[in-house]
């Protein structure tokens, strides 16, 4: 049996802590999706790449305390795999990948096509 295709909203962003060597908070400013415009489960076009925009605010351990900012872009590509008889880059469930800040990007897909 194959996963489940992931549509446009099936990717779950969970951000980080850490950025360089200091700690506080990743905060999401975008997360955009690359489509089949006509390939749609359920009314949403299948994804085949999710790119996430994200923020760091925090402070760094010196004494005292500096105030530390960053952007990181994290982006998930699908694999290739075997779709309605023929080879294709779908995302599926359970794709992840996690950027070397911690900001992970993993999808979370429900709908009923699977993959070969």
């Amino acid at each position: 049996m194959g996963n489940q295709v992931a549509v446009e909203g099936d990717v779950q962003v969970t951000p980080g802590s850490t950025y360089l060597n200091a700690t506080g908070t990743w905060k999401v400013d975008s997360l955009k999706y690359a489509s089949y415009s006509q390939f749609k489960v359920g009314g949403k076009a299948v994804i085949y790449q999710a790119d996430c925009q994200l923020s760091f605010e925090g402070v760094d351990n010196a004494s005292p305390p500096k105030k530390v900012t960053g952007r990181e872009g994290v982006t998930l590509k699908a694999k290739r795999r075997k779709l309605q008889g023929s080879s294709t880059y779908v995302l599926v469930n359970n794709d992840s990948i996690t950027s070397p800040h911690g900001n992970q990007l993993k999808v979370v897909a429900q709908q009923k096509l699977t993959t070969g």
